[in-house]
């Protein structure tokens, strides 16, 4: 018997994954395309160019492999590569969390693998909800290759119950996130971010290149930004989004007010409040006006760095205007309409702020001549100023 189906990848009509609390397995149909295909390359082509031929064989060999025949019957006999698979199969594949993390989840940074902090730091929890900050590079939810790196599988994990995912953020932008401990009231929440009521606000850094012109300067200390955002036309559409202006018929409504905080060189410091919820609005946004975030492979100067990112091309040239191995952008501040009955009935604060992430704070300190509690205090500032 199949164990009961948790999580089923949203991009994938013909993958699901099913998390244990040290395992993960994966289950591939076999459709028509892929009738009479080699069980080796079905499994890569599911588990994506980050794995080698040689880990799927080995995963085979080692018998964490199960072919399930339409009947519902496992095959008996011993599975190779080259076994063949048939339309309406099922392939079943058994990961351990480390041997994920390590062979799939992994970061890299300089040709070399990263350790991420893969605990969150929780900012509030209570019967209801969980408020955390997450560190850089970990999922909201279990998507794509990112399984066990993600915050409702670390919850999950803990509490041995179902976390629901409210909203998400980016893999690589830290900061506040809140999870759901029932339907009912993760509803509630989710009703405030498509209503707009969230109050959202973002820190991040900017690195000024020399082919660009920042619009956000110490004269010009407010930027609105209302360009439409959408798929990108010239670059990868999965990935990419870009802009068009704001009376265009192309793309959705997006706006984004910046207020900056610090400049020194070529670097600032800057809160971002959005006010919709595209994605990458942000970091679109930023690039379009002329300082986008430090580290961002996609928005800056040049979008091919992530694809040899990606491809473990880059280069010492792409390392050197990155200059840090994820995009600058940290989730700082969120806020709820204070009156809703879910704050009123149980003491339950309405408001939550995430500190500075250690690894911006490092560079800031190595970086700019400013302290952290400098740039603290410029932040719990200018918010207050801004919501009075």
């Amino acid at each position: 018997m199949l164990p009961p189906l948790v999580h089923v990848a949203p991009n994938s009509n013909c993958m699901q994954k099913v998390l244990g609390e040290d395992e993960y397995t994966y289950i591939l149909w076999v459709d028509s395309t892929r009738d009479g295909g080699r069980l080796d390359l079905l499994i890569k082509s599911y588990l994506g160019q980050r794995i080698s031929r040689e880990y799927v064989k080995k995963k085979i060999r080692l018998g964490d492999v199960q072919v399930i025949d339409v009947k519902d019957r496992s095959r008996t006999h011993t599975l190779r590569p080259c076994t063949r698979v048939f339309q309406g199969e099922r392939v079943l594949v058994k990961v351990q969390r480390k041997e994920h993390l390590h062979e799939l989840e992994y970061e890299h940074w300089n040709n070399q693998s990263m350790e991420v902090e893969t605990s969150p730091q929780v900012l509030f929890e209570d019967s209801g909800i969980i408020v955390i900050s997450k560190p850089p590079f970990m999922a909201t939810y279990p998507t794509g290759r990112h399984s066990f790196n993600c915050a409702t599988s670390f919850f999950e994990h803990r509490d041995q119950k179902t976390i629901h995912s409210i909203h998400r953020i980016d893999r690589e932008t830290s900061g506040i996130l809140i999870l759901g401990k029932n339907p009912r009231l993760s509803r509630v929440f989710a009703e405030f971010f498509a209503s707009g009521e969230a109050r959202k606000v973002y820190f991040l850094i900017s690195k000024i290149s020399s082919s660009s012109v920042s619009e956000l300067t110490e004269e010009k200390s407010c930027l609105v930004a209302n360009e439409r955002i959408d798929r990108s036309t010239v670059f990868n559409s999965r990935v990419c989004m870009q802009t068009f202006p704001a009376t265009s018929d192309q793309g959705k409504e997006a706006l984004t007010e910046f207020r900056l905080l610090y400049c020194e060189g070529d670097y600032l410091l800057a809160l971002a409040f959005p006010k919709t919820g595209r994605q990458h609005q942000i970091r679109v946004h930023a690039s379009a006006h002329g300082f986008p975030l430090l580290g961002d492979k996609i928005y800056g100067t040049d979008p091919e760095v992530f694809i040899r990112y990606k491809d473990h091309l880059t280069t010492d040239s792409d390392y050197d205007e990155l200059e840090i191995p994820r995009h600058a952008l940290h989730a700082i501040y969120l806020a709820f309409p204070p009156e809703h009955e879910i704050f009123t009935s149980v003491a339950r604060p309405n408001f939550f702020i995430s500190p500075l992430p250690k690894d911006l704070a490092g560079w800031i300190g190595q970086n700019l001549n400013i302290s952290i509690e400098e740039v603290q205090g410029k932040i719990r500032q200018e918010i207050d100023h801004y919501f009075s």
